[in-house]
């Protein structure tokens, strides 16, 4: 039996009523598998999302739609190690809803 995680996609509507991302540079801490990465990175420029699980980041790389590869970085980081006092310059919008 597969899953189906948000099958009524309340995620994708609350968060696009938050946030526009049309033509955004996104950075999302805590980035898990995925699957909401996915949803709002049709619409951003570029996303570079971040999270410390290296199992969920490997899944997120080898299930990312074939649409939006070139427009996503998956990294194996933790915020601390990500953030350099310039890594978090040159983003539109900085999502982390997952990482608290």
């Amino acid at each position: 039996m597969t899953i189906t995680k948000d099958p009524e996609d309340i995620k994708t509507i609350k968060l696009f009523g938050l946030a526009g991302f049309q033509d955004k540079q996104v950075l999302e801490i805590g980035c898990g598998d995925g699957n909401l990465t996915w949803q709002y990175a049709k619409q951003a420029d570029f996303v570079t999302a971040i999270d410390p699980e290296e199992e969920d980041i490997s899944w997120a790389l080898d299930n990312t739609p074939q649409h939006l590869i070139n427009k996503i970085f998956f990294q194996s980081t933790s915020f601390e190690d990500f953030s350099a006092p310039d890594a978090i310059k040159g983003y539109d919008l900085i999502l982390f809803g997952w990482s608290l």
